[in-house]
């Protein structure tokens, strides 16, 4: 089951921002995830209007699906909190993250 992250940020859709949100933020937990088995694969979009987000979908592998979503949120936060990027309130999920 696909579990969606939504990272709002105030740049473009397509700009430097967005960008270092793929590369300085998602990559680095995915990666991690990925090399402990814990993930299937996931997807990257970008979304622009009044607040561009970036929406992030994960699918977990069939034994980890209850727990990886909290894992990654805990995880984005973690790291945007590292690199003092973005608000805890940016990154949210969409839909019930027990």
């Amino acid at each position: 089951m696909s579990t969606f992250f939504h990272i709002h940020h105030d740049g473009d859709a397509h700009g430097p921002e967005a960008q270092r949100i793929h590369t300085e933020l998602i990559e680095p937990v995915m990666r991690d995830l990925e090399e402990r088995g814990r993930l299937d694969r996931f997807y990257v979009l970008n979304f622009s209007g009044p607040r561009p987000f970036v929406r992030l979908i994960v699918e977990p592998r069939e034994s980890h699906g209850s727990n990886l979503a909290r894992e990654v949120l805990a995880s984005l936060r973690s790291r945007a909190r590292e690199l003092d990027f973005l608000g805890e309130h940016d990154i949210q999920p969409q839909g019930k993250v027990a």
